[in-house]
């Protein structure tokens, strides 16, 4: 498939399939946080964001962006035997960091954490086979995996908060429906998943080269969003960390879009990259920064304008007291998904070493800004250091941009 066959509405199919299927997933994901708030309290979803806070960084790391190195291998550089047998031993390794790092946390919430932990590195075999289909352009395979895993998981754990069972047992029901999805469906839908061959070391260590940084950047720049959970929930325990984690989660809904017409960039823009149409690389950068700018104004003054009757509405009274924190969250949502965009944009020119060290300073600021906000404003003070990490977030790949932009101008 050519370039310019990709431009003529392959942007737009495969950015509305990711954001039909992205988007019922996170509503799906949604709906779970608001049964867990209704039927279960604050304290329930305290515990339940500190598990994704705790385990999403350690697998994503470990992922070693995996996803991503399918998705712009135009080449077949690496086989798909090579590929799943490090993805196998990197899972492994990933589940027992989070075993271990559970042992940080209150007894209480040990066990939830194992669980969630499993259904994370289960999500992690599926988006690498999403990887084959974004490489592609099939993205249509991967909306309808996120809407069959987000519809059945769901509506599994809203019917067995109902049946008032336990937390425990309601997320193992959750992450067997995830499992069943990738078996099912997910692997199902890899075209050529031929493992035939024999893996070998050089590849290996051609894919950690690139994968160890990608994990690098992904684990800081997971970490700058989930520092002020740790932080809250240190000072303050579960009840403060679910209220702020709920108001929190409109983050995730905003970055349905962006994470969408970012997967559904990549492709195009790695093309552009590899063939030094610089020009059109950033033209395209800079027409979905503007696009994402002006919604996140728009956004901007609704959650000033109505955020405490839609806190509310949604999750009861208990989490209204708090509704003060929800427009500045919102704020530094919109700067986050600037620097989401930015962010695809340097993945997709394969600047991937030097990604760590910018999120990695980026994670520390964050860190502080936590450390001096959190203990002295408690939930208000996570929502100032959320706005520090998203700042951060942007100057990054804005720093990796312009030295990339810098280089090719000289050449």
């Amino acid at each position: 498939m050519s370039d310019s066959q990709v431009k003529k509405g392959g942007l737009k199919r495969n950015a509305i399939w990711m954001v039909f299927g992205n988007s019922i997933y996170a509503a799906c994901q949604w709906v779970v946080l608001i049964s867990i708030a209704r039927l279960k309290g604050p304290e329930a979803v305290g515990d339940f964001t500190l598990a994704l806070a705790v385990t999403a960084p350690i697998i994503m790391f470990f992922n070693c962006g995996i996803r991503t190195i399918i998705a712009t291998d135009h080449t077949s550089t690496f086989d798909v035997k090579t590929l799943l047998y490090i993805k196998l031993a990197l899972s492994i390794f990933s589940f027992a960091v989070c075993i271990g790092a559970s042992f940080i946390f209150r007894a209480e919430v040990r066990d939830i954490i194992w669980i969630v932990a499993a259904s994370k590195v289960i999500e992690s075999f599926s988006d690498f086979c999403y990887g084959y289909a974004q490489k592609s352009g099939e993205l249509n395979s991967i909306s309808l995996s996120l809407f069959v895993r987000g519809v059945i998981s769901t509506l599994t754990i809203v019917i067995f908060l109902f049946l008032d069972l336990t937390m425990q047992i309601t997320l193992l029901a959750y992450t067997v429906t995830w499992f069943a999805v990738l078996v099912f469906y997910d692997v199902r839908n890899v075209e050529h998943f031929d493992v035939n061959g024999v893996v070998r070391s050089e590849k290996v260590m051609r894919f950690l080269r690139s994968g160890i940084p990608l994990g690098i950047t992904t684990l800081f720049s997971l970490l700058g969003p989930n520092i002020p959970r740790y932080v809250l929930e240190k000072y303050y325990g579960p009840l403060d960390l679910g209220l702020y984690s709920s108001m929190a989660y409109f983050v995730a809904l905003g970055n349905i879009f962006i994470m969408s017409i970012g997967q559904a960039l990549i492709p195009i823009l790695s093309r552009q990259h590899a063939a030094k149409r610089h020009r059109e690389f950033f033209t395209l950068t800079l027409s979905i920064l503007a696009v994402v700018i002006v919604a996140g104004g728009i956004c901007t003054l609704i959650a000033y304008a109505y955020g405490g009757q839609l806190i509310r509405l949604l999750y009861g009274e208990r989490f209204a007291g708090k509704a003060d924190v929800f427009p500045v969250i919102v704020v530094a949502a919109i700067i986050g998904y600037v620097g989401n965009v930015l962010g695809v944009a340097v993945t997709s020119a394969k600047i991937f070493a030097g990604q760590a060290p910018a999120f990695g300073l980026a994670a520390l600021i964050g860190l502080v800004a936590a450390l001096v906000y959190v203990p002295q404003y408690g939930v208000l003070g996570a929502a100032y250091s959320l706005v520090v990490a998203s700042a951060m977030s942007v100057l990054a790949p804005l720093v990796l941009l312009f030295i990339y932009r810098r280089n090719f101008r000289g050449r």
